[in-house]
């Protein structure tokens, strides 16, 4: 009976609260029903992923690998596994598990989010012209979930190749779809200083922030740019608005 409670516990518990759910898996991992222990290891490293319990995590993908080779759901578990990898900053063993899912899984369910993460692994590595291909076409599929962190990623890369053109319609569709995400305000800044750096007018980002986000955090960093630039100019007046609008803002 304890094992039942148990199982509908980290049932109801495993995709609101993750956290939750892992005692009430663990206490699972009792049962003598075998199909149920093997979906609990794999529910349970879901869970530690979530939380970013990633040493945990490990340890039960190693495990669901040692007990079932052979098991239909191997590519999940590359996959899985190849994001403990990204987490923890090993790229090659990240990069050698997506690219394998991709050469042994050509039905994967797995493969089209692999791309993502694939791109993602390339760009520590520098290979930033591999990454916009590998991205225009992983955004080519309306049905893919990293949308989002794709768009930022692709932002960085077309930086990167030094490509602004492009760089500006990414930033443009992030601005459009994505104008309501938290954080995206240190995007925006972020790519209208390296716009600034090229010698580029970066006003239109600038005034995106003022109008959306004038109190937040990075309100208040890019005051303090722009009233350092008028100053480094001798715009005295206008120096001073932005240095009263970043005093105000951030309490000093």
């Amino acid at each position: 009976l304890k094992i039942d409670s148990a199982k509908l516990l980290s049932d109801i518990y495993i995709k609101k609260n993750p956290s939750k759910a892992i005692p009430y898996l663990q206490q699972s991992l009792v049962t003598d029903n075998p199909e149920r222990k093997q979906e609990v290891v794999l529910l349970l490293a879901k869970a530690y992923l979530k939380i970013r319990d990633f040493d945990n995590c490990d340890k039960m993908l190693r495990l669901y690998s040692e007990k079932y080779p052979f098991d239909p759901r191997t590519d999940e578990v590359m996959f899985l596994s190849a994001r403990v990898y990204l987490e923890k900053g090993d790229m090659g063993k990240a990069l050698q598990n997506l690219e394998k899912i991709e050469k042994e899984y050509p039905f994967s369910k797995y493969l089209a989010e692999s791309k993502y993460y694939i791109a993602y692994a390339k760009s520590k590595h520098g290979k930033a012209k591999e990454v916009v291909s590998l991205l225009n076409e992983y955004l080519s599929n309306q049905n893919v979930k990293n949308h989002y962190r794709a768009n930022l990623l692709l932002l960085d890369s077309h930086l990167a190749l030094g490509d602004v053109k492009n760089a500006d319609a990414a930033m443009n569709r992030i601005i459009t779809k994505y104008i309501d995400n938290p954080g995206v305000e240190k995007s925006i800044f972020s790519y209208a200083q390296a716009i600034d750096d090229r010698g580029k007018d970066p006003w239109k980002y600038y005034n995106i922030i003022i109008a959306r986000f004038p109190k937040s955090a990075t309100a208040m960093a890019m005051y303090l740019r722009i009233g350092n630039g008028f100053f480094k100019e001798k715009t005295y007046k206008e120096a001073v608005i932005f240095y009263d609008k970043y005093l105000a803002g951030s309490g000093k």
